[in-house]
C-alpha cells in the first residue's frame, strides 16, 4: 500500500496528472480526430475483433472444414487454410472497397478550420519551414 501511495505522489508531483494536460483544450472536437490517431485505433479494433472473431467463428469454421476435407490419408489441414484464405480474402476485399475518399476541398459541415497561431521571434521553431 505504501508503494502505491508513493507511485501515485511521484506521478502527481511530476505534474503527469496536471488538470491542463488531462483536461482538452479549447477548439478540441472529439468527433474530428487526426487521421493518424484514427488508424491506430481502427487497427487496435480489427486485431480486438481477431482474437474474438477467431474464438467464436473461425474454430468451429476450421472444425467443420476439416472433418468435411477428412479422408483416409489426410486430416484436411492444407485444405482447410486455403478455404479459409479465400473466405479472409474475400471479406477483406469487401472491407476495402467499402471506404471511399472524398473529394478534393470537402470538409464536414460547420468545420471551422483552426486559426493559425501568430508566434513571435522568442518562440522555438516548431516545423522545419519554420527554421529558416
Amino acid at each position: 500500500m505504501a508503494v502505491a501511495g508513493v507511485t501515485g505522489g511521484g506521478v502527481a508531483q511530476a505534474g503527469l496528472l496536471d488538470r491542463a494536460r488531462i483536461i482538452a483544450q479549447p477548439g478540441f472536437n472529439r468527433w474530428l480526430v487526426l487521421p493518424a490517431a484514427l488508424a491506430i485505433y481502427l487497427c487496435i479494433g480489427v486485431a480486438i475483433m481477431g482474437f474474438g472473431g477467431s474464438g467464436m467463428i473461425g474454430a468451429p469454421l476450421a472444425n467443420l472444414l476439416m472433418a468435411y476435407f477428412k479422408t483416409d490419408g489426410s486430416v484436411g489441414v492444407w485444405q482447410t487454410f486455403v478455404v479459409t484464405a479465400l473466405i479472409y480474402f474475400v471479406f477483406i476485399m469487401g472491407g476495402t472497397f467499402g471506404y471511399r475518399i472524398p473529394p478534393a476541398g470537402w470538409r464536414p459541415e460547420g468545420w471551422i478550420p483552426p486559426v493559425a497561431e501568430k508566434l513571435d521571434d522568442h518562440d522555438p521553431p516548431r516545423s522545419p519551414a519554420r527554421c529558416s
